[in-house]
């Protein structure tokens, strides 16, 4: 009677494929590629990066410096006038259960030149969709959203266009430099796979979840989301893009 593999053997077995896959192959960029907006730009009132994470209450984490950097970017070469660090998040710690990652993100505009007059941070959420009502409905009196850059990681960037057309919104979406199409080396593939998984796992959440705003199974589909009118003191003209 043949000999009928243990059931730890085969799951070990499709473990070490899956790694396998995820290190050697192209897998990952593969996964990553329909997740990616990169919008042509048009010169803009404000440029809003997403927070991601930290390292600790001081120190950003990789993917929050990488968007950082594009919006910095943006800032100086002229496509925008400010920047609005958009995003917090919760501590697992029962004394101290929240932080606004937007904070310390403007605290690094600061330190690398942005004037503190040229940077607000926004930080009452602490997810995406959250983020986008809130800052709308906070700011929108101050700036006009549709004339915005929105800057996040590529992974990151479909999401966020998904999001501003359930709102009406038509500012332009970029990202970040696409580590995910282009890791340094094979071991920064798993960290990458697993941001895409997560990704992928939202997009299904928001769809099919009833609870959902944006689910497909939804009797009350949102309705768009209404801006205040932007303020007329705005400067007559705005610096020359490259």
């Amino acid at each position: 009677m043949p000999h009928k593999p243990a059931p730890w053997l085969l799951v070990s077995l499709s473990g070490n494929l899956l790694f396998l896959l995820i290190f050697l192959t192209p897998l990952t960029e593969f996964l990553a590629k329909p997740l990616i907006v990169d919008e042509p730009l048009r010169q803009a009132e404000v440029a809003v990066v997403f927070a991601s994470g930290w390292v600790n209450e001081t120190v950003l984490d990789y993917d929050t410096l990488l968007r950082m950097q594009r919006g910095l970017e943006l800032y100086r070469s002229g496509w925008v006038r400010k920047i609005i660090c958009l995003g917090g998040t919760r501590l697992p710690h029962p004394e101290k259960p929240y932080i606004g990652i937007a904070e310390g993100m403007r605290k690094v505009a600061i330190l690398w030149g942005v004037p503190p007059s040229d940077v607000v941070a926004e930080a009452d959420t602490t997810n995406t969709y959250d983020d986008l009502h809130a800052m709308v409905a906070k700011l929108g009196h101050a700036f006009n959203f549709n004339n915005a850059i929105y800057v996040s990681s590529a992974y990151h960037s479909a999401r966020i266009r998904w999001f501003l057309n359930s709102m009406g919104v038509t500012g332009a979406v970029t990202h970040a430099y696409p580590v995910e199409l282009s890791p340094l080396h094979f071991t920064q593939r798993f960290q990458i796979f697993q941001s895409i998984a997560r990704e992928y796992l939202v997009h299904a959440y928001y769809r099919l979840m009833p609870s959902s705003p944006l689910s497909i199974f939804s009797s009350h589909p949102e309705s768009k989301a209404t801006m205040a009118p932007a303020p007329d003191n705005k400067p007559e003209s705005m610096r020359s893009a490259p």
